[in-house]
């Protein structure tokens, strides 16, 4: 009978000692499966981010993909110049040249975005709390990507860029080759949008840059031609 009592007392001891480990494990892994579901829930809107963001930036490639390069090239008149001939061969090279120019630049405004994955093998606590971090920090960079580009397809149907805002080393021979065919009035001329940004828009404006090129002593200095569109 006093060893059954010693034997109990033993093992209520032992009871004592190993239930604080056992509870202590049991609730950390209940914190960490409601992290862990946290962190799904998280993923998944950003999933949803994602997917909006590429939804514009479709959008805003197929803007991009709309826009065309002018064809400054007349079918030239007997009253065209040879000197003009001669020159607006190089003009609409550089036209061209600028149109791939603006092409590039403005598609590299489009970034590829993937969810960032965190391997749940081992993971700790830590680990959730930093991979929920950077999920939101995900979340709020593809948000801000998707306004972006929002606010430069605006931007881009609208506002063409022009011979005088244009880049440097086109700009400059651009000038050199309106001064060599006597381009007049020259600020005309270096007006003129590079890009057609809207041909559907602006499905006359071509014409009239042709005609700029085709029948320069035709042109009315007083009148000139609307591009500030």
């Amino acid at each position: 009978m006093k060893i059954s009592f010693c034997l109990a007392v033993v093992l209520c001891s032992i009871s004592v000692i190993v239930a604080p480990p056992v509870q202590e494990f049991n609730f950390i892994q209940d914190q960490l499966l409601v992290i862990s579901k946290n962190v799904t829930l998280k993923a998944q809107d950003c999933e949803n981010v994602l997917s909006d963001y590429n939804l514009v930036k479709r959008n805003y490639l197929e803007t991009i993909n709309n826009m065309k390069s002018f064809k400054v090239i007349p079918s030239y008149s007997i009253f065209t110049p040879y000197s003009w001939k001669q020159h607006v061969p190089k003009v609409q090279s550089l036209f061209d040249k600028a149109y791939s120019y603006y092409i590039k630049l403005y598609k590299s405004k489009a970034k590829e975005y993937t969810v960032p994955t965190l391997n749940e093998e081992n993971a700790t606590f830590a680990d959730y709390i930093s991979h929920i971090s950077t999920l939101d920090e995900f979340s709020v960079n593809v948000l801000e990507k998707a306004r972006e580009l929002k606010d430069l397809r605006k931007v881009y149907i609208t506002e063409s860029p022009r011979v005088s805002t244009g880049p440097r080393d086109i700009r400059n021979e651009l000038e050199k080759t309106f001064d060599k065919m006597g381009a007049s009035p020259k600020r005309e001329y270096l007006n003129l949008p590079l890009v057609n940004v809207d041909p559907a828009r602006d499905s006359k404006l071509e014409a009239e840059i042709q005609e700029m090129f085709d029948q320069p002593a035709a042109y009315d200095s007083n009148d000139g031609y609307d591009f500030s569109f």
